[in-house]
């Protein structure tokens, strides 16, 4: 804080400081705006909110009262007054009137100053999350150097949005050496890594060996190495000193050649979509000692078969009544490798 301030905390809701009682004409003076810009910040944390202003010339008071959601932010205090004024007195206050919790801030000086452009100050919160918007009352005013009221100032209200994944990467099949990507929606993140976990732990992935956008939204690879079967892609976005972390994904390769004989998505038929308590699937081919598995979101192998051999249209029943809501892959797996997979929905 800059000498020369005194700022005290009030718990009354204040008065004006100078003019209050003045019977004087209004008049028009610029274009005079005070604004909280929209901002992100991370949940759970203390956060500073600047209050800016544009053309404050010839100004000698103000008195704000801004509305805040308690129930999101927690006010602390007002902090870092511009150097402008210096010399002033500044109170801030926080009280509740009819429900509505109000901070309030007056600041008078008998020489004026002038911003043409910047921060007035910073309010100190405890974010606990959601999106609070800070509300400028209608009694805010601005008084001037001839002991005038600024009519026409625009204040500009001001909504803190939380750092969010909103949708996750989903899980993919490809084909060996086929390009695929993996893409995650979020709000508020300045930087990303993505990682991957062949099934040693989470590693950080860097633009090399046929990696593109590791640090960005998007990850491409852009050849499927075989090797990359049921590794699992996640990514961590972050802003300041808090991260997020998506869900993972899991990435299925199917070897080249295997479907020399048959397509691959016409190889199993499943039934009903979605399932609940059973999960029907008809092999439509015929296929020598294959077997079947579910695989969950997160790689996990939920069920598995014995190897068998399959007549064209036989069918075979999945008890899924023990599996938690959600996709599933149901993969068919030849001498050869994978020869079908189907994401079904258990329900």
């Amino acid at each position: 804080m800059s000498k020369g301030f005194i700022i005290r905390v009030l718990r009354n809701k204040m008065a004006m400081v100078l003019i209050s009682f003045l019977l004087v004409q209004p008049v028009v003076f610029g274009q005079l705006r005070v604004g909280i810009d929209s901002s992100y910040h991370c949940s759970q944390s203390e956060i500073l909110v600047p209050v800016l202003v544009t053309d404050f010339d010839d100004v000698v008071s103000i008195t704000f009262y801004i509305e805040v959601d308690t129930t999101e932010l927690q006010y602390e205090a007002l902090v870092n007054p511009n150097a402008m004024l210096d010399g002033g007195i500044l109170l801030d206050s926080f009280t509740s009137t009819n429900g509505n919790y109000v901070i309030g801030v007056t600041w008078t000086r008998f020489s004026p100053i002038s911003i043409t452009s910047g921060k007035l100050f910073d309010l100190k919160f405890y974010y606990r999350g959601g999106y609070p918007i800070l509300h400028f009352s209608s009694d805010c005013e601005i008084a001037l150097s001839d002991l005038s009221i600024v009519e026409n100032a625009i204040y500009q209200d001001g909504i803190i949005q939380p750092l969010e994944i909103i949708s996750n990467p989903q899980s993919q099949t490809v084909v060996e050496n086929d390009p695929v990507k993996f893409s995650i929606t979020q709000q508020g993140a300045t930087t990303f890594q993505w990682q991957n976990n062949s099934g040693n732990g989470w590693n950080n992935l860097t633009d090399s060996q046929g990696f593109s956008g590791s640090d960005t939204y998007e990850l491409s690879i852009i050849n499927v190495p075989k090797e990359f079967d049921n590794h699992l892609f996640r990514c961590l976005i972050s802003l300041d000193d808090c991260t997020l972390t998506s869900d993972s994904a899991v990435l299925l390769v199917t070897p080249t050649g295997i479907f020399s004989n048959f397509d691959q998505s016409s190889v199993l038929s499943v039934y009903p979509v979605p399932c609940s308590d059973i999960l029907n699937f008809v092999v439509n081919t015929s296929i020598r000692n294959a077997r079947y598995q579910l695989v969950n979101l997160l790689g996990k192998t939920v069920y598995q078969s014995q190897a068998t051999d399959f007549d064209k249209g036989s069918v075979q029943a999945i008890f899924t009544g023990n599996l938690q809501p959600g996709f599933y892959f149901l993969q068919l797996i030849g001498e050869s490798g994978f020869l079908s997979t189907v994401k079904v929905l258990k329900q």
